[in-house]
């Protein structure tokens, strides 16, 4: 499986002040962890387990992610050995 690079500073702060491209960039770098915390399962009428995407639950994350980049992310502090060039 490909690790995903991890985020740079530089985007966070272009997120931060409103760029789209930026945002989606950090948004689909957290997909599959957003998804696998969305995940429900059910059991049919045939006792077989199946599991769905909660819609709601994983846009509710992803709001949440957002609102945590642009309301509550500290620019002030840097993250140990980043630059900001």
């Amino acid at each position: 499986m490909k690790q995903n690079p991890i985020i740079r500073y530089e985007t966070i702060l272009a997120a931060k002040r409103g760029d789209a491209e930026s945002m989606s960039e950090i948004l689909q770098r957290y997909e599959g962890y957003i998804i696998s915390c969305s995940l429900r399962k059910f059991t049919d009428e045939y006792g077989v387990q199946h599991s769905f995407i909660d819609h709601d639950i994983k846009d509710k994350i992803t709001a949440k992610l957002m609102y945590q980049i642009i309301m509550d992310f500290d620019t002030e502090r840097m993250p140990e050995g980043e630059t900001q060039e």
